[in-house]
C-alpha cells in the first residue's frame, strides 16, 4: 500500500493539493464553490512547475500504465474471439504470393507441305491419260479407251456405223436363209426369234444352245468398220427409208421419231466418205488400236 501511496502522489496530485490549500485559506470568500479558480490564480501566483525530470518521470509512467491496459485488452480480445475469424487474419498475415498463370505451351506448327516437282509431273501425266481415257458416247460416257468408242466419237465413220447398228435389220437380212440347215439337228429345237440358233431339248447336252449362224457376215461393230465408209452410207440411207415407212404405217406422219429420222437422213447424205475412211484411220492410230 505504501509503494502505492507513493504512486499516487504524482506532480498532478502535488499540484491539485497546493491548490486545494490556497482555496482553504482563502477567507474573504463565502464558499469553495463560488471562487472560481482563475481569479484565485490572479491574485496568487501559483508554484513552481514541476522539473522536467519529474515530468519525464510521470509521462514514462502514464506510457507505462496505458501500455499494460493495452495488452491487457488485446489480451481479452483475442480470447472472446472465435476461432474461425482468427484463422483468414492469419492467412491475411502471411505474404500473399501471387500464382502467375501458366502459359499453355505452344502447339507445334505442323511443318508446311512442299510438293515436289516429281509429283506435279506426276498429276499432270495421269490428267493426261485421263482426258485419253474418258470418251464420251451417245447415251452414257465410258472410262476405258477402245476401237468403238474412239470412232464413235472422234469420225464420221464411226458414227455411220453406230447409226446403223441401231436399224440394220431395216437394211439387211442375216442370218442369210440360204445358208441355214434345212432340217433341225438331232435333239434340238429351233429358238423362236432367233433363225439359226437351236436349243437341246433330249439327249446328255439338255440346255445347251446351238448358233449356227455365219459370225463372219454378223451385223457387230468389227464386221461393220471393216466396210468402207460409202457402203455404210448406202445401207444407212436404206435402213432409214425402210424404218420411216413402217413408221408411218403405225403412227402416221409428224411424229417427231419422224423428224429425227429426217435429220439424219439429211446428215448421211453430206458425209464425204473418202475422208471419214481417213479420219477413222488417223483416229486409230493415235489411240494405238486397230480393227
Amino acid at each position: 500500500m505504501s509503494s502505492s501511496s507513493s504512486e499516487d502522489e504524482s506532480p498532478i496530485a502535488q499540484k491539485a493539493s497546493r491548490r486545494s490549500k490556497i482555496e482553504v485559506s482563502s477567507s474573504s470568500s463565502d464558499s469553495d464553490e463560488e471562487v472560481p479558480l482563475s481569479k484565485i490564480a490572479s491574485q496568487r501566483k501559483l508554484p513552481e512547475s514541476p522539473s522536467s525530470d519529474e515530468e519525464e518521470e510521470f509521462e514514462e509512467d502514464e506510457s507505462d500504465e496505458e501500455d499494460d491496459d493495452d495488452d491487457d485488452d488485446d489480451s481479452e480480445d483475442s480470447e472472446d474471439l472465435p476461432l474461425s475469424s482468427l484463422s483468414p487474419a492469419v492467412k491475411k498475415a502471411k505474404p500473399s504470393e501471387k500464382k502467375t498463370p501458366k502459359k499453355p505451351a505452344a502447339k507445334p506448327k505442323p511443318a508446311a507441305k512442299t510438293k515436289s516437282p516429281k509429283k506435279k509431273k506426276d498429276v499432270k501425266t495421269t490428267k493426261a491419260k485421263k482426258k485419253k481415257d474418258t470418251i464420251v458416247t451417245v447415251g452414257g460416257s465410258s472410262n476405258y479407251s477402245c476401237a468403238s468408242a474412239e470412232l464413235y466419237a472422234k469420225s464420221e465413220k464411226g458414227k455411220l456405223v453406230q447409226a446403223l447398228l441401231c436399224r440394220w435389220w431395216y437394211a439387211m437380212t442375216w442370218p442369210d436363209p440360204s445358208a441355214l440347215p434345212s432340217t433341225f439337228p438331232k435333239n434340238t429345237d429351233s429358238l423362236d426369234g432367233f433363225p439359226g440358233v437351236y436349243i437341246y431339248t433330249k439327249g446328255e447336252s439338255v440346255g445347251k444352245v446351238l448358233d449356227l449362224r455365219d459370225k463372219s457376215t454378223c451385223p457387230c461393230f468389227q464386221n461393220f468398220a471393216k466396210k468402207t465408209a460409202s457402203e455404210l452410207q448406202s445401207l444407212l440411207l436404206i435402213a432409214i427409208q425402210k424404218q420411216k415407212e413402217e413408221l408411218i404405217l403405225h403412227d402416221g406422219t409428224g411424229t417427231t421419231i419422224e423428224k429425227d429420222l429426217n435429220a439424219l437422213a439429211k446428215w448421211a447424205s453430206k458425209v464425204n466418205t473418202t475422208k471419214a475412211d481417213k479420219d477413222a484411220l488417223i483416229v486409230l492410230k493415235a489411240a494405238n488400236l486397230t480393227l
